[in-house]
């Protein structure tokens, strides 16, 4: 009898990097205390009978000064997920200078077909011995040393090509000390144990200003240029207070924290800026408190979450999202600009001019107070029970929809020939003129009292219970009754 001989060839390892933002690999600079860093991807095509027993990623910068915790995730999706992915290291990483190393169990066993699996580096930023910042990458190199792979029975495999991950721009953490009062003196400042510095806060930095008490003296902080970090941290040590000068912003990437049971002041002797970048998030958290005090003003591209108290004695921009929970209290006492999204559940109250061309949505039980005037050309949309209140003229160009059972009180509306206002189930009350633009469209549900005159111009469609004081439709408009309608003074048919 004859004998066949096969040739059965070696397993096939091909490795290439996964490590877009699609992919899901962590963005912006990374910051102590930040965890689950999606650090570096990559994708694994397997042809063959082989077990691997350990991965190293090679690093650009010494791993060992940030990372502590870290897990491999495998996934069958080039798109990183917990909840879709396992976790494949069977020990704990290890931090090296110039790499990590990962024990691992990967066994695969295809001998015609590829098995294909992608693969996730994550780690948590909670070293506090990080000596400068700096930048950090990882990957595979063809010449690395440990190997890429380490396989059952001793052999290893590096790549045959280089695959390099994202740079990350690593920041320190800087606490306030006290001294002098100059943002920009290093001997201002301690690291996380404690330990002086030889510089400032700089772009990829974080600031905690009372979250340890100050090291040095009381002195609270002062800003004399236009500084940009990443992200502002006030504690409840030494009653923060920063000032920032006239003319002069400082700029979060990252945004503003206000720590539980703080009160936090910033202040300004003239028109010094608070500047939260559109990449950044901020939280004020309930029962604690932001002040912007005198005329310092603040400018929100980003996103702010607040559940706890946020007064701005200066002009108040609004390009981002600023959701306020139930517990939030807001004071604008300047001039509020909203061109972004305000989701109010609490109270808000702005005591100068409002300027309206974004989204304003009123949900909750909290009362919405313009002392002067709100012009909107936006999307006003009145959802909870609050009492919404204009002290001025309402100018509108938008939509202004009430939903709810709250109750409205206006002295005066200007709505155009763009503008579209709808009245509640609540009590609506508008103490002086009303002047319904042609074009423009007013409908009345609910109480509706008009004290002053109502000249209509456009399409009025009056339900509900509505009551004129005097009422002057001009020719060409339309009006449409129903429900109770209620004309005490005079009609002028114009």
């Amino acid at each position: 009898e004859g004998y066949y001989s096969f040739n059965i060839p070696p397993p096939t390892i091909v490795l290439t990097g996964n490590n877009s933002v699609a992919n899901g690999i962590t963005q912006g600079a990374l910051q102590y205390g930040q965890t689950g860093i999606v650090l570096f991807g990559f994708k694994m095509d397997v042809t063959g009978a082989t077990t691997i027993t350990q991965i190293d990623i090679q690093s650009t910068g010494v791993s060992s000064n940030y990372f502590s915790n870290g897990i491999l995730y495998r996934s069958t999706s080039p798109n990183f997920s917990v909840g879709t992915s396992t976790v494949v290291n069977t020990g704990t990483l290890s931090w090296q200078v110039a790499y990590v190393s990962i024990p691992v169990n990967e066994s695969f066993n295809t001998p015609t077909l590829p098995t294909t699996y992608y693969y996730f580096l994550v780690g948590d930023y909670t070293n506090q011995n990080a000596p400068a910042s700096g930048t950090i990458q990882y990957g595979f190199s063809t010449s690395q040393a440990p190997a890429t792979l380490s396989i059952s029975g001793g052999s290893t495999q590096s790549p045959s090509n280089v695959t390099d991950g994202q740079i990350f721009n690593v920041g320190l953490t800087y606490d306030w000390a006290g001294g002098t009062s100059d943002f920009a003196t290093p001997g201002n400042y301690r690291n996380l144990n404690n330990g002086g510095v030889t510089s400032y806060p700089g772009t990829y930095d974080q600031l905690r200003i009372g979250v340890v008490p100050y090291a040095n003296n009381s002195t609270q902080p002062t800003i004399n240029t236009s500084p940009g970090i990443s992200k502002l941290i006030f504690g409840n040590n030494n009653s923060p207070v920063l000032t920032i000068n006239t003319g002069k912003t400082l700029t979060l990437s990252d945004g503003v924290e206000v720590q539980s049971g703080t009160t936090a002041t910033i202040t300004s002797s003239g028109t010094g800026t608070l500047s939260l970048d559109n990449t950044g998030t901020s939280t004020i958290p309930s029962g604690s408190t932001l002040n912007l005090t005198s005329t310092a003003k603040l400018t929100n591209n980003g996103i702010l979450n607040q559940a706890g108290t946020l007064s701005v004695g200066g002009a108040a921009i609004n390009t981002g999202t600023l959701n306020q929970a139930a517990t939030g209290a807001t004071t604008f006492s300047t001039t509020l600009n909203n061109s972004g999204t305000l989701n109010q559940a609490g109270t808000l109250n702005v005591t100068g001019a409002g300027t309206n061309t974004g989204t304003l949505n009123q949900t909750g039980t909290g009362a919405s107070t313009f002392s002067t005037t709100l012009n909107n050309s936006g999307a006003v949309a009145l959802q909870g029970t609050g009492t919404f209140t204009v002290a001025g003229t309402l100018t509108n160009s938008g939509t202004l929809s009430h939903t709810s059972s709250g109750n409205i009180s206006l002295a005066a509306i200007t709505n155009s020939a763009t503008g579209n206002i709808t009245f509640g189930s609540g009590t609506n009350t508008i103490s002086s003129t009303t002047n319904n633009v042609l074009g423009g469209v007013l409908t009345t549900a609910g109480t509706t009292t008009f004290t002053g005159t109502v000249t209509n111009r456009g399409t009025l469609n009056s339900g509900g219970n509505t009551t004129y004081s005097a009422f002057s439709p001009v020719a060409g408009s339309h009006t449409t009754l129903s429900g109770t309608n209620t004309f005490n003074g005079t009609i002028t048919d114009r």
